[in-house]
């Protein structure tokens, strides 16, 4: 007969690993390489954000989405409201096969 005790070894709230889980040595040595000294800048990390901040000023969408969610955090899944003359033009098939005339169609 099953014990119920068995298969709740841990009450609730309370974590079967108090450590968490640990820090790989990829991470912990990353993060070593970011703190260091980084040419004029203090850190390799405000080396990094100072180049995507002048990506973002030249035009790079991509490091403007990342320093505005890491700033100001993603939006929450709104979709802006769009004016009622805008039209939203569907998707362009991709795999199209290639158009074939028959004999007897000419």
């Amino acid at each position: 007969m099953p014990n119920l005790n068995n298969l709740k070894p841990y009450q609730p709230g309370e974590s079967g690993n108090k450590a968490g889980r640990p820090v790989s040595d990829i991470r912990n040595a990353i993060r070593e390489a970011i703190s260091k000294p980084s040419g004029k800048h203090d850190t390799t990390l405000e080396a990094i954000i100072d180049r995507m901040i002048k990506m973002s000023m030249k035009g790079s969408i991509k490091a403007t989405e990342l320093l505005l969610s890491y700033a100001y955090g993603k939006p929450k899944g709104e979709a802006p409201e769009l004016p009622s003359w805008t039209v939203i033009m569907p998707k362009a098939p991709t795999n199209r096969e290639p158009h074939t005339t028959d004999e007897n169609e000419i």
